[in-house]
């Protein structure tokens, strides 16, 4: 059989040369892009041309897949052994190979749908890609290619490529030595793992991911993109252990979310991460505890939004935090006490936000032995409860309109 591989290899076009050389270098097992072309410098309709000789000639054959070609498991073998390119020229395809994957996840250049779509059909070229790159010099090229992949791996229905795309980003970024990488990827993993209910993978990401975090944080080197990272790790956490119903963790994730807010001098953050809190004591029936959360994410906003120059983005969530604690005062009896926070927030939502003081209008004018009108209502804990300064007005929660 080796001396039948000798002859169609010497029979080969260039191109088609070329393109087993490629394949050879990245240890492909099936073709299901133009990249392998582009890198060794094949035109899309080259690589075309290239791959149906290929096929033609016994090298590969059509898999499932629209353009995917299998690559036949004893040529590969062959094609190991007397097709391999010189270290420099198998670092230049290797490099290529990624950097042309990695421009098709590019956010700023495609629509996600798509991007998601294309990750899909070619998810087997992406993770050879990144395991192609655990060498020196191109280590970075992978992590890079494993970083654009992750925004979109929740389309690729595939939980055994998932494992494989973080197993081999966390390496690369293990053999660089580069621990804020490293973290970066566990994140990213986790909030895929996370979306699609693998609660014990997405706990073991994040938990591995605020280790590193907290290493750094304690040796003073952690930078503001990392602090960044560490709040939006333990923000999933905090969702991630409230959907799984193990709130007293979840509690954990928001305190000490409330901390890393308050040492990066971060006012608005405190606030936000105090709210969680707070709807996290509400959402397990500690309503006097929420209360007294608020009251301290009411402390915080207040030098953010004592200032004559407030943003309306900042007044809009201080208001609605005073909204959100007089609703928690509101179920506990205590009327008079809520009526009081809202007439504040009515009086920061004035000429800033009219639809959420339409509301408090309305809250004020509830009668005690009426319900509370519907809207606003106390979110849940994983609710997004700024955006530009503000929350939604369509958020949900169990507790919604109680009282």
């Amino acid at each position: 059989m080796s001396v039948s591989w000798e002859h169609a290899y010497g029979a080969c076009e260039p191109a088609a040369a070329e393109l087993l050389r490629a394949v050879s270098a990245l240890g492909l097992t099936v073709v299901t892009s133009p990249g392998v072309g582009a890198a060794v410098d094949l035109t899309p309709s080259e690589t075309a041309a290239a791959m149906a000789e290929l096929v033609r000639s016994g090298w590969a054959e059509p898999a499932a897949g629209v353009g995917h070609h299998a690559v036949d498991e004893r040529a590969r073998g062959w094609l190991g052994t007397h097709a391999r390119v010189t270290p420099a020229r198998a670092a230049v395809i290797i490099r290529r190979f990624a950097e042309y994957h990695t421009a098709a996840l590019d956010l700023r250049r495609h629509d996600p749908a798509d991007a998601g779509a294309w990750l899909a059909r070619h998810r087997a070229e992406v993770l050879a890609a990144v395991r192609a790159c655990d060498h020196g010099g191109l280590r970075r090229t992978g992590t890079r290619l494993a970083s654009a992949a992750w925004p979109f791996a929740g389309r690729v229905r595939d939980p055994d490529w998932w494992q494989g795309l973080a197993d081999a980003g966390e390496a690369l970024a293990i053999a660089e030595r580069d621990p804020s990488l490293l973290a970066d990827l566990l994140h990213r993993s986790a909030a895929t793992f996370a979306g699609h209910d693998d609660r014990l993978r997405a706990e073991a990401q994040w938990v591995r991911a605020l280790a590193i975090i907290r290493r750094r944080d304690a040796s003073a080197r952690v930078t503001p993109a990392e602090r960044d990272r560490g709040a939006a790790v333990l923000t999933g956490m905090g969702a991630l252990y409230c959907g799984w119903g193990r709130l007293s963790k979840a509690l954990d994730a928001y305190l000490e979310l409330a901390e890393l807010h308050r040492a990066a001098g971060d006012a608005a953050g405190v606030a936000e991460a105090l709210t969680r809190v707070a709807a996290t004591m509400h959402l397990a029936g500690r309503l006097s505890s929420a209360s007294d959360q608020f009251a301290q994410a009411d402390e915080a906003m207040a030098p953010v939004t004592g200032a004559g120059d407030a943003a309306p983005g900042a007044l809009t969530f201080h208001a609605r935090i005073l909204m959100w604690w007089g609703r928690a005062l509101w179920e506990q009896g205590h009327h008079g006490a809520a009526r009081r926070r809202w007439s504040r927030a009515l009086a920061m939502l004035v000429d800033v936000d009219d639809a959420a003081a339409d509301h408090v209008r309305a809250l004020l004018a509830t009668a005690q032995e009426d319900p509370l009108p519907g809207g606003y209502p106390i979110p849940a804990p994983d609710d997004a409860l700024r955006h530009d300064g503000g929350v939604s007005n369509t958020s949900s929660s169990s507790s919604g309109g109680k009282g």
